[in-house]
Protein backbone atom coordinates (compact mmCIF):
# COMPACT_ATOMS: atom_id res chain seq x y z
CA UNK A 1 0.00 0.00 0.00
CA UNK A 2 1.30 3.48 -0.97
CA UNK A 3 2.01 6.15 1.46
CA UNK A 4 -1.08 8.29 -0.17
CA UNK A 5 -3.10 5.46 -0.05
CA UNK A 6 -2.23 4.39 3.75
CA UNK A 7 -2.83 7.96 4.70
CA UNK A 8 -6.47 7.93 3.90
CA UNK A 9 -6.47 5.32 7.09
CA UNK A 10 -5.69 6.81 10.64
CA UNK A 11 -7.57 9.17 11.48
CA UNK A 12 -10.96 7.86 9.82
CA UNK A 13 -10.10 4.85 12.22
CA UNK A 14 -9.84 6.65 15.08
CA UNK A 15 -12.36 8.61 14.68
CA UNK A 16 -15.01 6.29 13.62
CA UNK A 17 -13.85 3.73 16.42
CA UNK A 18 -14.09 6.20 19.05
CA UNK A 19 -17.88 6.84 17.94
CA UNK A 20 -18.79 3.15 17.47
CA UNK A 21 -17.29 1.17 20.00
CA UNK A 22 -16.09 3.69 22.89
CA UNK A 23 -17.88 2.97 26.10
CA UNK A 24 -20.12 5.68 26.32
CA UNK A 25 -20.06 6.15 22.26
CA UNK A 26 -22.23 3.40 20.05
CA UNK A 27 -20.63 0.62 22.27
CA UNK A 28 -20.84 -1.94 19.28
CA UNK A 29 -18.99 -5.49 19.37
CA UNK A 30 -15.79 -4.55 18.26
CA UNK A 31 -14.81 -5.60 14.42
CA UNK A 32 -14.21 -9.09 14.09
CA UNK A 33 -13.46 -11.18 10.15
CA UNK A 34 -15.82 -13.40 11.52
CA UNK A 35 -18.86 -11.19 13.18
CA UNK A 36 -21.88 -12.40 15.03
CA UNK A 37 -24.57 -11.18 12.94
CA UNK A 38 -27.68 -8.99 14.25
CA UNK A 39 -30.69 -7.49 13.48
CA UNK A 40 -30.01 -4.12 15.28
CA UNK A 41 -29.26 -0.78 13.10
CA UNK A 42 -26.99 1.65 12.92
CA UNK A 43 -27.42 4.99 11.13
CA UNK A 44 -24.33 6.47 9.86
CA UNK A 45 -24.37 10.16 7.49
CA UNK A 46 -22.39 10.65 5.28
CA UNK A 47 -21.27 7.33 4.23
CA UNK A 48 -18.81 8.48 1.30
CA UNK A 49 -16.57 10.78 3.91
CA UNK A 50 -13.57 9.78 5.07
CA UNK A 51 -14.88 9.14 8.06
CA UNK A 52 -17.75 7.38 6.85
CA UNK A 53 -16.58 5.02 4.51
CA UNK A 54 -14.32 4.27 7.62
CA UNK A 55 -17.97 3.36 10.18
CA UNK A 56 -19.77 2.08 7.30
CA UNK A 57 -16.86 -1.21 7.06
CA UNK A 58 -15.98 -0.91 10.99
CA UNK A 59 -20.23 -1.24 11.55
CA UNK A 60 -20.15 -4.39 8.64
CA UNK A 61 -17.48 -5.65 11.00
CA UNK A 62 -19.42 -5.58 14.23
CA UNK A 63 -22.28 -7.41 12.82
CA UNK A 64 -24.78 -4.77 12.44
CA UNK A 65 -26.91 -3.73 9.68
CA UNK A 66 -26.43 0.00 8.59
CA UNK A 67 -28.57 2.31 6.78
CA UNK A 68 -26.32 5.77 5.16
CA UNK A 69 -27.00 8.93 3.49
CA UNK A 70 -24.88 9.93 0.75
CA UNK A 71 -24.72 11.61 -2.53
CA UNK A 72 -27.05 9.29 -5.53
CA UNK A 73 -23.31 9.01 -7.28
CA UNK A 74 -21.74 7.46 -4.12
CA UNK A 75 -24.69 4.62 -3.22
CA UNK A 76 -22.30 2.02 -5.15
CA UNK A 77 -19.28 2.88 -2.95
CA UNK A 78 -21.60 3.12 -0.29
CA UNK A 79 -23.32 -0.64 -0.46
CA UNK A 80 -19.85 -1.91 -1.59
CA UNK A 81 -18.28 -0.66 1.89
CA UNK A 82 -21.19 -2.41 4.24
CA UNK A 83 -24.13 0.00 3.57
CA UNK A 84 -27.31 -2.70 3.71
CA UNK A 85 -29.23 0.42 2.20
CA UNK A 86 -28.23 3.46 1.35
CA UNK A 87 -30.70 6.97 0.67
CA UNK A 88 -30.30 10.00 -1.32
CA UNK A 89 -29.33 13.08 0.76
CA UNK A 90 -30.57 15.54 -1.75
CA UNK A 91 -33.91 14.14 -1.98
CA UNK A 92 -36.01 16.50 0.18
CA UNK A 93 -37.94 12.63 1.40
CA UNK A 94 -34.41 11.94 2.79
CA UNK A 95 -35.48 11.78 6.58
CA UNK A 96 -38.75 10.50 6.09
CA UNK A 97 -37.38 7.14 4.22
CA UNK A 98 -34.55 6.70 7.01
CA UNK A 99 -37.65 7.46 9.60
CA UNK A 100 -39.33 4.83 7.76
CA UNK A 101 -37.13 2.11 7.53
CA UNK A 102 -35.51 2.33 10.94
CA UNK A 103 -39.39 2.68 12.61
CA UNK A 104 -40.07 -0.83 15.20
CA UNK A 105 -36.38 -1.73 14.64
CA UNK A 106 -33.76 -1.84 17.05
CA UNK A 107 -31.40 0.78 16.43
CA UNK A 108 -28.25 1.21 18.46
CA UNK A 109 -27.97 4.85 17.43
CA UNK A 110 -26.77 7.41 14.80
CA UNK A 111 -23.15 8.25 13.68
CA UNK A 112 -22.99 11.65 12.26
CA UNK A 113 -19.28 11.71 10.13
CA UNK A 114 -20.12 14.79 9.14
CA UNK A 115 -21.02 16.85 12.35
CA UNK A 116 -22.56 20.05 11.74
CA UNK A 117 -25.59 21.63 13.45
CA UNK A 118 -27.04 20.84 10.25
CA UNK A 119 -26.82 17.09 10.14
CA UNK A 120 -27.02 16.14 13.70
CA UNK A 121 -30.48 18.30 13.97
CA UNK A 122 -31.48 16.03 10.95
CA UNK A 123 -30.29 13.09 12.64
CA UNK A 124 -31.97 13.89 15.89
CA UNK A 125 -35.67 14.76 13.76
CA UNK A 126 -35.23 11.25 11.97
CA UNK A 127 -34.92 9.30 15.40
CA UNK A 128 -37.97 11.59 16.68
CA UNK A 129 -40.04 10.94 13.58
CA UNK A 130 -39.03 6.95 13.99
CA UNK A 131 -39.69 6.78 17.78
CA UNK A 132 -36.24 6.11 18.39
CA UNK A 133 -34.90 6.70 21.41
CA UNK A 134 -30.84 6.04 20.91
CA UNK A 135 -27.73 7.85 20.96
CA UNK A 136 -26.16 9.90 17.79
CA UNK A 137 -22.32 10.08 18.38
CA UNK A 138 -21.02 13.46 16.41
CA UNK A 139 -17.36 14.48 15.03
CA UNK A 140 -18.60 17.82 16.14
CA UNK A 141 -20.24 20.20 18.58
CA UNK A 142 -23.77 19.68 20.14
CA UNK A 143 -26.08 21.36 19.13
CA UNK A 144 -28.55 23.39 21.60
CA UNK A 145 -31.89 21.96 22.41
CA UNK A 146 -30.58 18.19 21.12
CA UNK A 147 -30.95 15.34 23.41
CA UNK A 148 -29.02 12.01 23.17
CA UNK A 149 -25.89 13.79 21.17
CA UNK A 150 -22.30 12.46 21.92
CA UNK A 151 -19.42 14.62 20.63
CA UNK A 152 -16.93 12.49 21.43
CA UNK A 153 -13.45 12.07 20.69
CA UNK A 154 -11.12 11.16 17.85
CA UNK A 155 -8.55 9.14 19.22
CA UNK A 156 -9.55 5.46 19.87
CA UNK A 157 -5.70 4.77 20.89
CA UNK A 158 -6.35 6.24 24.02
CA UNK A 159 -8.15 3.48 24.80
CA UNK A 160 -5.72 0.68 25.32
CA UNK A 161 -8.56 -2.95 24.97
CA UNK A 162 -9.82 -0.91 21.92
CA UNK A 163 -6.63 0.67 20.14
CA UNK A 164 -5.66 -3.23 20.42
CA UNK A 165 -8.92 -4.49 19.01
CA UNK A 166 -8.88 -2.11 16.01
CA UNK A 167 -5.12 -2.13 15.34
CA UNK A 168 -4.21 -5.60 16.26
CA UNK A 169 -6.59 -8.05 16.15
CA UNK A 170 -8.62 -6.66 13.24
CA UNK A 171 -7.20 -4.10 10.71
CA UNK A 172 -4.14 -5.74 9.70
CA UNK A 173 -5.84 -9.29 8.89
CA UNK A 174 -9.21 -7.33 7.14
CA UNK A 175 -6.30 -4.86 4.89
CA UNK A 176 -4.59 -7.99 3.90
CA UNK A 177 -7.45 -9.47 2.81
CA UNK A 178 -9.35 -7.01 0.94
CA UNK A 179 -11.97 -7.26 3.86
CA UNK A 180 -11.24 -3.18 4.79
CA UNK A 181 -10.63 -1.02 2.17
CA UNK A 182 -8.60 2.06 2.34
CA UNK A 183 -11.39 4.66 0.88
CA UNK A 184 -12.73 6.95 -0.20
CA UNK A 185 -9.20 7.22 -2.64
CA UNK A 186 -6.81 9.86 -2.15
CA UNK A 187 -6.45 12.43 -4.53
CA UNK A 188 -3.11 14.07 -4.78
CA UNK A 189 -3.42 17.96 -4.90
CA UNK A 190 0.32 18.74 -4.64
CA UNK A 191 4.39 18.78 -3.48
CA UNK A 192 5.24 20.32 -0.08
CA UNK A 193 4.16 22.16 2.67
CA UNK A 194 3.79 25.73 0.55
CA UNK A 195 0.45 23.02 -1.06
CA UNK A 196 -1.22 22.59 2.37
CA UNK A 197 -3.47 25.93 2.38
CA UNK A 198 -4.54 25.20 -1.25
CA UNK A 199 -5.78 21.63 -0.01
CA UNK A 200 -7.57 23.38 2.91
CA UNK A 201 -9.29 25.66 0.86
CA UNK A 202 -10.08 22.85 -1.77
CA UNK A 203 -11.55 21.06 1.17
CA UNK A 204 -13.42 23.84 2.17
CA UNK A 205 -15.40 24.32 -1.13
CA UNK A 206 -16.25 20.58 -0.60
CA UNK A 207 -15.17 17.25 -1.91
CA UNK A 208 -16.80 14.18 -2.68
CA UNK A 209 -15.81 10.49 -2.11
CA UNK A 210 -12.19 11.57 -1.84
CA UNK A 211 -9.43 12.22 0.44
CA UNK A 212 -7.06 15.58 -0.64
CA UNK A 213 -3.53 14.07 -0.03
CA UNK A 214 -0.66 16.48 -0.54
CA UNK A 215 2.90 15.16 -0.33
CA UNK A 216 5.33 16.46 1.73
CA UNK A 217 8.07 14.86 0.14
Amino acid sequence: MSFETAVVLPLAINTSGSGLFKKGSLELPHPSLNPTSSDTWVFVYGGSTSNGSAALQLARAAGVKVITAAGMKNHALCKTLGAHITVDYKDPAWKSQVADHLRGKMVAGAYDSVGTDTTTKAIADIFSQAGVDALIASTGFIPEGIRGVLAFGTDATKDPVLATALWADYLPQALASGSFLPKPDPQIVGHGLEDIQKAMDMQKKGVSATKLVVRIA
